[in-house]
C-alpha cells in the first residue's frame, strides 16, 4: 500500500494535476481547485420530512475555505450538483452566501451546472456553465457513452478536448485490507476519463465496480482512496476491492 501525504500527483491527458485525500482536485499550472458534487443544504431539504442534521452546508463550507486557504487558488470550479436542489439553491442562507461571496473576492468562481442545479442563482459570485474546457480537458457534471466515444476517437496532438473529468456518480470503494475491510469516497480513472468523489459532507455514494461506472471506464484503471484527509492509490483489481 502506497500512502502519499494529503495528495497524490497524477498526469491525466498530459495535465498535471493533484488529487487531495479530502475530496477536492487542484491543476498548478492554472492554479485551479476543482470540486464536485457539494449537494450544499441536502440536510435542510430532507430534514422536514426525516430527523437529519442541517448543518451539513456549514462543514462543506468550511472544508471549501481551509482548501482555499491551503492552495490559495486562482479559480474554484464547481463540477454540478453544487446545491440539493434548485429550491434550495435559491433558498441559501445569508452566512453561506457572505462566506461564498468572501472566497470569491479573491478569485473567479465558475459553476457547472448539474442534474440537481440546472440554474444556478444570480446573487451568487462567478459565473454559470454548462462544461468547462482547459488544456484539452473536459470538465463536466457527468460524462455520457456519446462523451466516451469522442474521448475514445481523438488523439493527443489534434488540440481537441480529449479528456474528460467529471462527478455525478460520487465513487467509492469498498476495500479489501489484512486487519479489516474499509469503504470511502475515492477518485477514479482510466487514461480518458476521472470521476471525482463527492466533495459534500452529507453524500452518499456508488461503489467504483458498479456497472454505471464501469460503463465508462476502460481498463487498466486506478483509484485514489481518501482516508482521514489521506491518500492511497491502487490499480482496479478484484484483489483490492469489493462490490457492495
Amino acid at each position: 500500500m502506497t500512502a502519499r501525504p494529503h495528495a497524490s500527483a497524477v498526469t491525466f491527458c498530459g495535465t498535471d494535476l493533484l488529487l487531495y485525500g479530502a475530496g477536492y482536485l487542484y491543476l498548478p499550472d492554472h492554479k485551479m481547485l476543482v470540486v464536485s458534487d457539494l449537494h450544499l443544504e441536502k440536510g435542510a431539504a430532507q430534514s422536514s420530512g426525516l430527523p437529519l442534521p442541517a448543518y451539513d452546508t456549514d462543514d462543506t463550507v468550511r472544508r471549501l475555505e481551509s482548501a482555499c486557504a491551503r492552495l490559495s487558488p486562482k479559480t474554484c470550479l464547481f463540477l454540478g450538483d453544487s446545491f440539493h436542489n434548485e429550491a434550495t439553491a435559491f433558498r441559501l442562507p445569508e452566512r453561506i452566501q457572505d462566506k461564498l461571496s468572501a472566497l470569491a473576492t479573491q478569485r473567479q468562481f465558475i459553476w457547472v451546472t448539474g442534474n440537481h442545479d440546472p440554474n444556478i442563482p444570480a446573487f451568487l459570485p462567478g459565473e454559470s456553465c454548462n462544461s468547462y474546457i482547459s488544456d484539452g480537458l473536459v470538465f463536466c457534471h457527468e460524462m455520457t457513452q456519446q462523451d466516451k466515444i469522442i474521448a475514445e476517437n481523438s488523439s493527443d496532438d489534434t488540440g481537441s478536448a480529449y479528456g474528460y473529468i467529471f462527478g455525478h456518480f460520487h465513487p467509492k470503494a469498498r476495500m479489501r485490507l489484512p486487519a479489516k475491510n474499509v469503504t470511502g469516497r475515492c477518485f477514479i480513472h482510466d487514461n480518458r476519463a476521472l470521476i471525482m468523489p463527492a466533495f459534500g459532507a452529507f453524500t452518499g455514494g456508488l461503489n467504483i465496480l458498479d456497472p454505471a461506472i464501469q460503463s465508462l471506464l476502460n481498463k487498466p484503471q486506478t483509484v485514489h482512496f481518501c482516508y482521514e484527509e489521506q491518500i492511497y492509490s491502487y490499480p482496479v483489481s478484484q484483489k483490492h476491492f469489493m462490490t457492495g
